[in-house]
């Protein structure tokens, strides 16, 4: 995929062995870009794409080019602005398939059905996963797996995640619960003897163990969709009813551990927060003590005797007077005293 200063995208990359001198290139992605890849709106209201497109018969001179293999992979490993959709299937593809767009290829590579299937897109932030399973669609139909097939076998690789994270869970609670450290084992030693298999001590931290929002938001949609495809499987034929009622079991303890290290996360914020006042001593800013003084301020206003002042005064002679007698100057100049009294900063010209 690629890596950009806000996040990215994972996909999976395919290369398949045609023959002695061709290659064969898959792109397996399900979300952004991916409107790069053929469509069709005969699900609606779903719009479908093909997520596994092939780009087929690469010389092998041009599948082990080193240069086009140092951009793929500065793709995935700098994060820069500039790693976007566009340089793989703008700049990378089209330099494999020899060509300068990529809609002749797709035409061919759909009449000979060596793409994918078309599938809805993923939801948002599950790319790391979703890539894998449509990858995993993809060489089962290379493997010449029929379409049920292929669902079971996608069935399968759900409920294996659920009863892994079940077991993840679990282990989490009990640390929990009993304050103390979770042991994993590190595997048998390199020597071949019968020493005793070492233990790495894992520290848990905090009440929660680490436990985030997102991970109760990703587990319960993990949950939902293994049922769904349960429920799909049971219609079709693919599993049976005791595989969906071991699938529902599965799917409600796993979402009543979740709750359950979700209140436990609650509790823990609570208390972080209650307690503020006493992690650290409250030093306010300087002068805030005056906001309590009750004293008259009347003497920062200035003089009795002085007006408000005023911030412009025109002293500028009045042009429509162009005959003026003396009495009617000295008035005008007594007006224009007056103003200039209003003012607190007497400027040179008054």
């Amino acid at each position: 995929g690629w890596s950009a200063p806000g996040g990215g995208h994972a996909i999976t990359y395919i290369v398949i062995r045609e023959s002695e001198d061709t290659y064969g290139f898959a792109v397996c992605n399900t979300g952004q870009g991916v409107g790069y890849h053929p469509s069709t709106s005969q699900f609606y209201p779903k719009t479908k794409h093909i997520t596994s497109i092939r780009i087929p018969d690469i010389p092998k001179e041009r599948i082990v080019e080193p240069a086009i293999w140092y951009m793929i992979f500065k793709l995935q490993t700098t994060p820069k602005s500039e790693n976007t959709p566009e340089q793989l299937y703008e700049v990378v593809l089209p330099h494999f398939a020899g060509r300068t767009t990529l809609g002749g290829i797709y035409q061919e590579t759909l009449e000979k059905d060596i793409c994918g299937a078309y599938e809805p897109i993923q939801r948002s932030g599950t790319c790391y996963y979703r890539c894998v399973l449509t990858t995993v669609k993809y060489l089962s139909k290379l493997e010449g797996f029929v379409k049920s097939k292929v669902k079971r076998l996608t069935y399968v690789i759900r409920v294996a995640y659920i009863q892994q994270t079940r077991e993840h869970l679990k282990m989490l609670m009990r640390a929990l619960k009993e304050k103390k450290m979770i042991k994993s084992d590190s595997g048998n030693n390199n020597n071949n003897n019968n020493e005793e298999e070492k233990e790495e001590m894992v520290e848990v931290r905090g009440p929660s163990g680490g436990w985030q929002e997102s991970d109760a938001y990703m587990i319960r949609l993990a949950c939902s969709q293994a049922s769904l495809c349960a429920t799909k499987g049971i219609k079709k034929g693919m599993i049976n009813l005791d595989q969906l009622k071991k699938t529902s079991e599965i799917s409600k303890e796993v979402t009543d551990l979740v709750e359950e290290l979700q209140k436990m996360h609650e509790d823990e914020n609570e208390m972080r927060y209650s307690n503020l006042n006493k992690t650290t001593e409250y030093v306010p800013f300087e002068g805030f003590e005056f906001l309590k003084e009750e004293t008259s301020i009347e003497n920062l206003a200035g003089f009795e005797a002085e007006a408000s002042p005023e911030m412009y005064i025109n002293m500028v002679y009045p042009k429509k007077s162009i005959k003026i007698n003396f009495d009617k100057a000295l008035k005008y100049l007594e007006q224009l005293f007056d103003r200039c009294e209003q003012l607190r900063a007497k400027s040179s010209m008054s």
